[in-house]
């Protein structure tokens, strides 16, 4: 995909840091979530966020999102810096981006009815429009989600995880948004209701042309569903090119790693794995924050490797990548 417009969606050295407590004094630490996230998302494109937990992929898709304090970088949407804005300045943002969660019990209110629950955002922004045309707009796409218009006065508790994550995306989808963020939206599905998932996801992005933002910690799930694939250690990009470069010849040992711990659904896409090395030592200051896990470190590892061209817009950083 070329890259000559300018992209819809833009971060630039983003840096997310966490007090933390430690020692029999309770002194503060700081975690850096992110340290110097950079991302970019083009018009129509299906951007995957790929990293385990902890990795800091959860915190970049809120703070894209403005739903998280960032301590440095910036975030363009549509040209628009939105890092520090006020809530009412964000209106428009509001508008245009929507979100769905890992949990989609948790992020409904189980007082209120779903049909409520979906139409939310048509009150907020449309508010010209009357009950009976917000009834219809929310039955719409209830529908085109693979439920029923009746299950608007439904309770959020009376439908199955899938079902309800099917709410979560008709709620985030009604305004007709240009960008989606999803956070880890089926990871706590059964297998067989991720497949039925996926495929919607990829139906609707498609058809509405929609950028997304799909994060998750299984690269072989963001591997059916994105255009390019960001690997995400201790708030750090270790990889990031596109899909089918970076899934079938991954240069960093982590996102080897990733791969690895998922079965590849072809067995000429196996390789042998990439053995884990935990440690206690803590990575150093820095270095490659993989260093104490990585079979390939050296000293050079000490200092921390530039994301590094191995490819037509694939890059890693690693002072030892693996063989394309």
């Amino acid at each position: 995909m070329t890259q000559t417009s300018p992209p819809l969606l833009q971060a630039k050295g983003l840096k997310i840091r966490y007090p933390v407590r430690s020692g029999m004094w309770g002194a503060t630490d700081w975690v850096d979530a992110l340290d110097g996230v950079d991302l970019r998302v083009e018009k129509g494109q299906t951007v995957g966020i790929v990293g385990e937990s902890g990795s800091g992929k959860s915190t970049l898709g809120r703070a894209l999102v403005a739903l998280s304090r960032v301590d440095g970088g910036s975030i363009h949407f549509d040209g628009v810096e939105i890092v520090g804005k006020k809530e009412k300045e964000l209106r428009d943002f509001r508008r245009r981006v929507g979100m769905v969660f890992q949990d989609p019990f948790a992020s409904f209110n189980p007082r209120i009815k779903v049909g409520e629950a979906v139409g939310e955002a048509l009150r907020n922004f449309l508010p010209q429009l009357d009950a009976a045309g917000r009834a219809k707009w929310v039955a719409k796409w209830l529908e085109r989600v693979g439920l029923e218009a009746r299950d608007m006065g439904r309770y959020p508790h009376q439908f199955s995880g899938g079902q309800r994550q099917r709410i979560a995306i008709a709620r985030a989808l009604i305004m007709g948004p240009d960008l989606v963020v999803a956070d880890e939206p089926v990871s706590a599905l059964d297998v067989s209701v991720q497949a039925s998932i996926l495929n919607l996801w990829r139906e609707l992005t498609r058809s509405m042309e929609m950028a997304s933002v799909f994060i998750t910690h299984d690269l072989r799930v963001v591997a059916t569903i994105a255009d390019r694939i960001v690997v995400l250690y201790r708030g750090r990009v270790m990889e990031q090119g596109p899909t089918r470069a970076l899934f079938a010849t991954p240069r960093h040992p982590y996102t080897h790693l990733l791969r690895e711990a998922t079965p590849a659904e072809h067995p000429s896409l196996r390789h042998p794995p990439i053995p884990d090395r935990p440690t206690f030592d803590p990575p150093s200051a820095g270095g490659c924050p993989f260093q104490p896990r990585c079979p390939r470190a050296s000293e050079a590892c000490l200092v921390a490797p530039a994301l590094t061209r191995m490819g037509t817009e694939h890059e890693a950083a690693c002072h030892h990548p693996l063989e394309g």
